[in-house]
């Protein structure tokens, strides 16, 4: 979730844009009068039933050389709400500050419940809720197979049909992660991976078509700086993300061109969590291990 986190501060805080106006290779620099800083709580919060809930929870961050202390971190407690009741508590991780989670084994998620989160300040028993969302569609993968590619033998090749699905899908990603040789997932799942898997595509709440999907990666596993093997086994995941999810990613696509023009403005992205900035959402997992066969060449 960090780099999500980290893009956020940073539209959160821009107010100001520096300007460097160069005329062959002489160059002024126009002096910048920054705004006052004034930190915001910046919270970007998902659960899902596979792989369980997360929350990353920090204060907005100064611009650099804009004057102004960042808060100590708050004293929280924070809890998932199922239709406005606290259903589990998420546990604070201590080498990790403003990181809480709920494992998977804790999470029962039901449809047509109404979640949201919930913020707790301790020091003054004052809390933040978020907006509620909805747990989209039970995801349906079909036929999933692998094997590896004839051509490039350190490639693999995957196959697998999405199953249709009724409206109330934002998004759909599809991520294959390699099982390493202890058949440990070598990446972690949750909304990031989500978001940043190239199989991502929005679906904006209408229905879902059924798809025949084909997907090529590399088998090469990393085991340390100078060393890789060659992954056997898939876990592919096949997730549909709320419309509140989907339209937070989709803004935050929108700012691309940030940083191509030094004169566009930037604006705000989606929020869904009043008196802070950021997004909660939830999503529906499947998950299936996929053999890479090998087939011989004719």
């Amino acid at each position: 979730m960090d780099s999500v986190l980290k893009v956020m501060v940073w539209l959160i805080v821009g107010t100001s844009m520096f300007v460097w106006l160069g005329c062959s290779d002489h160059k002024t620099s126009i002096p910048i009068e920054f705004p006052e800083y004034e930190p915001q709580l910046v919270v970007q919060a998902a659960v899902g039933p596979i792989s369980g809930a997360e929350a990353t929870i920090g204060w907005s961050l100064p611009l650099h050389g804009q004057p102004g202390e960042v808060p100590t971190h708050p004293n929280l407690s924070v809890f998932l709400l199922e239709d406005e009741r606290r259903v589990q508590q998420f546990s604070a991780h201590p080498d990790s500050t403003g990181y809480f989670s709920i494992s998977p084994d804790q999470l029962k998620l039901n449809q047509g419940m109404a979640y949201a989160l919930e913020l707790l300040f301790e020091d003054t028993k004052e809390s933040l809720f978020s907006e509620v969302d909805y747990l989209p569609a039970e995801p349906v993968m079909k036929d999933a197979q692998a094997s590896i590619d004839i051509d490039i033998p350190a490639w693999y090749e995957l196959s697998l049909m999405q199953a249709p699905a009724e409206k109330g899908v934002g998004a759909i990603s599809i991520l294959p992660i390699l099982l390493n040789g202890a058949g440990v997932p070598t990446v972690k799942s949750g909304l990031e991976a989500y978001f940043r898997s190239p199989e991502f595509r929005y679906v904006d709440g209408g229905n879902l078509l059924q798809r025949n999907v084909q997907i090529r990666g590399s088998r090469e596993i990393r085991s340390n700086e100078v060393s890789t093997e060659l992954g056997h086994n898939l876990d592919v995941r096949l997730v549909y993300l709320s419309s509140g999810l989907a339209r937070f990613r989709k803004e935050v696509d929108a700012l691309g061109y940030f940083g191509e023009s030094i004169y566009q403005t930037v604006r705000p992205i989606y929020s869904n969590i009043p008196g802070a900035v950021g997004v909660f959402g939830v999503y529906n997992e499947a998950s299936a291990t996929v053999p890479i066969i090998d087939i011989p060449k004719e």
